[in-house]
């Protein structure tokens, strides 16, 4: 009753000929359909993280073959092909926003990696409110300045900011425990 899969999905294209814009793991929603009708023909039960949380702490049990879904990143595909097929199936998801993207102005662009993106690939506040007051979709934080690599030894590697300490080249010394 506390065990749960969790899938994670990022931007959902139309058709394939869009899936590079993003060059992050997406699907269509032709795809993104199959799964999800795959899970509900399978007996798998999406739950929300409330449900995790009280199972965790002494509450109800999660359901048997419970599933978390997850969309990263913010894309405004998440509420236009997403959030009509969450509703269609009546299935909670959690969706990760990264905040540093959200403070981005409408007509700028966003700093993925090494490219720039268009603000309007990624949700809005409005966007976010509408999903969140539908009592199917809880709002998660994937950091607010933490999705990009960082110099992570002398030798100019880069890693993932989360996860890495950062090297100053210049003092030749890592980030210390509390700056991390």
């Amino acid at each position: 009753g506390k065990t749960f899969f969790a899938v994670s999905f990022h931007d959902i294209s139309d058709t394939p000929a869009e899936i590079s814009r993003s060059g992050n793991p997406t699907m269509t929603v032709a795809e993104l359909m199959a799964q999800l009708s795959w899970l509900h023909n399978h007996g798998y039960q999406p739950v929300s993280l409330d449900q995790i949380v009280a199972a965790r702490d002494g509450g109800p049990p999660l359901p048997d073959k419970a599933i978390l879904l997850v969309f990263d990143d913010g894309y405004a595909s998440t509420y236009t092909r997403v959030f009509p097929l969450l509703k269609l199936f009546d299935y909670p998801a959690v969706v990760a926003l990264i905040g540093k993207w959200m403070d981005v102005p409408p007509d700028d662009t966003v700093k993925y990696g090494q490219r720039k993106i268009p603000r309007q690939y990624f949700l809005n506040w409005e966007q976010v409110r509408d999903m969140q007051a539908s009592g199917l979709v809880e709002i998660a934080s994937h950091s607010y300045d933490l999705h990009h690599a960082i110099r992570a030894n002398p030798q100019g590697n880069r890693q993932p900011a989360a996860t890495t300490r950062r090297f100053d080249a210049e003092n030749k010394t890592y980030e210390s425990d509390d700056a991390f």
